[in-house]
């Protein structure tokens, strides 16, 4: 970075504490600054005298390392911040106002996250993009073996954009998805983590990300970013979701890292009245793995009111359906894609909605999701516009971390089949 003649270099890594302390974790971060070209450096100073942590928590599924792997970026004139990776469910930031000197203590930043690190750059238009993982690891799991860890968090890689130095930000797209999600996973660190990225003279984004064999290299528009809209018919296949479900749980040996089978969940079939056409299958086809669960991603948009329209069939003899609205990618299989869903809409196997009307189960349906995060609700309602229900929010709002996703899973319960499910046919969200 550049200043009235000055140029400065800044340098961020994290430090093994011994001994540990407990809240801070295994390491915590440090920040150095050169301004002879590296030749020298200088250590800055931290608000209260402790370098850049985040808190651990007992229980976590993971190495509970604290605050790592850093990103720098310059946000405005007077403003540099830092992107920690933790294991707090957030990226955690730090703001420096003196251009490297003195930094704030870390916070939770509005960036839900594995622990998975960011990569942040600044636009030569100014704005600021920010690539990490939007995507929280699962929680521990008992099984008849013991308790295990499963490997998560790193099937999507995330982008959001600001325009007012990292206030706000739009976006929360997905920019790189683990091309082998679906499968069973190999050994090692796998995933679409580790972002690189630069931005080319034509203004486009060169990226590099992913580890082991899941790494790719893509190119794309930053303004792609700050669409507002998208849709989907599964003309394309299903190369914008994730329907990935893991089973086979007791064979897995206790400890972290772990890794189970995986295969393709929901899928597509045959469109029953549309000759060529294909629609999303979710249903419960074993009676020893998890339902069929799918995620969809889609523009933030303004961050406050959107809508998704879905047509739908309920199948005759299917066992219910979930509905949510997200603000993250939970594995499309485990239950936390409803327990943390902003907004979920329960459908019963007659087709009755919680709280309100009712679908008609064997016919095509086109309801419409209309939220908004300002007034907490989110209006649910048929084609004819009858409101079929209102929804409150599921959970809290932490950070003001805007709807990014849609996840629709099977109700069926555990240890049950529910082979009929119910049929996608399209969907279409709107963020303007």
């Amino acid at each position: 970075m550049e200043r009235d003649g000055l140029r400065r270099i800044l340098a961020t890594f994290a430090e093994w504490l011994q001994p540990p302390v407990g809240h801070m974790g295994e390491l915590a971060s440090h920040v150095y600054f050169s301004d002879d070209n590296g030749m020298t450096w200088t250590e800055a100073q931290y608000e209260g005298g402790i370098s850049l942590y985040a808190p651990v928590y007992p229980g976590f599924n993971g190495c509970n390392h604290g605050a790592i792997e850093g990103t720098i970026t310059e946000t405005s004139l007077d403003t540099i911040r830092i992107y920690m990776r933790t294991q707090a469910g957030y990226l955690y930031q730090s703001i420096s106002h003196d251009l490297g000197l003195t930094w704030l203590a870390a916070s939770p930043s509005p960036f839900k996250s594995s622990s998975s690190p960011a990569c942040a750059i600044k636009l030569r238009d100014n704005r600021i993009l920010l690539l990490w993982s939007n995507q929280p690891q699962l929680p521990l799991m008992t099984t008849g073996q013991g308790t295990i860890g499963l490997y998560s968090g790193r099937d999507s890689l995330h982008g959001a954009i600001s325009d007012d130095g990292g206030d706000s930000w739009k976006g929360f797209r997905e920019v790189y998805v683990n091309p082998k999600r679906n499968e069973s996973p190999g050994p090692g660190d796998i995933g679409a983590s580790y972002p690189c990225a630069v931005q080319l003279n034509d203004g486009s984004v060169f990226l590099a990300a992913g580890q082991g064999d899941t790494t790719g290299m893509l190119r794309f528009d930053p303004d792609w970013l700050c669409e507002t809209t998208r849709s989907d018919d599964f003309s394309g296949g299903l190369a914008s979701w994730s329907t990935y479900t893991a089973y086979d749980f007791e064979h897995v040996s206790p400890g972290l890292g772990r890794k189970a089978p995986r295969t393709e969940g929901a899928s597509l079939v045959d469109h029953p009245e549309r000759i060529g056409a294909k629609a999303l299958h979710v249903r419960k086809a074993y009676p020893d793995r998890a339902a069929d669960g799918a995620n969809w991603n889609f523009p933030s948009g303004n961050g406050k009111r959107g809508t998704v329209t879905i047509v739908l069939k309920l199948n005759e003899g299917f066992q219910g359906a979930g509905i949510s609205l997200a603000d993250a990618f939970y594995d499309p299989w485990y239950s936390d894609g409803e327990k943390q869903a902003v907004f979920l809409l329960r459908i019963s196997h007659d087709g009755s909605v919680e709280g309100g009307g009712r679908l008609v189960v064997g016919q095509w349906n086109r309801i419409t999701l209309a939220w908004s995060l300002e007034s907490e609700e989110c209006r649910v309602t048929a084609e004819n516009g009858d409101v079929l229900t209102v929804l409150k929010p599921n959970v809290p709002q932490v950070g003001g971390t805007p709807i990014c996703y849609l996840h629709l899973k099977s109700m069926a319960d555990e240890g049950t089949i529910d082979t009929s499910g119910f049929l996608v046919q399209s969907v279409t969200a709107d963020t303007n």
